[in-house]
């Protein structure tokens, strides 16, 4: 991945909000779900865009069906950006074991 495109990225959409304000949670298909276990890092709360202290987005709006007035930090949406300093695709590494390897044996 070419560096830098995180940020890249990021402004992108800022710029976007910027001039046209913020999404709806349905233009980002937003569930206060995440999707299976291999993208529960993949959520609001690993969201570069979350604001954790009052549970809304710098990019979508908290109004709305589900969950009228908040965005969930084990929610979900189709404009998520990984935290800064985060490298791509790094939640791999945190899949759940039973999902990455053979469980024990019962003796």
């Amino acid at each position: 991945m070419k560096e830098g495109l995180g940020e890249e990225w990021r402004g992108t959409l800022q710029s976007y909000v910027d001039r046209n304000g913020k999404f709806t949670k349905f233009e980002t298909l937003y569930l206060p779900i995440s999707l299976p276990p291999l993208f529960w890092e993949y959520n609001c709360g690993q969201c570069f865009a979350f604001q954790r202290e009052t549970q809304t987005c710098k990019w979508v709006k908290e109004e709305g069906f589900p969950n009228p007035g908040i965005i969930h930090p084990q929610g979900w949406c189709t404009v998520w950006m990984p935290l800064e300093g985060a490298t791509p695709f790094s939640y791999i590494g945190k899949i759940p074991w039973f999902l990455r390897e053979k469980p024990p044996a019962f003796p």
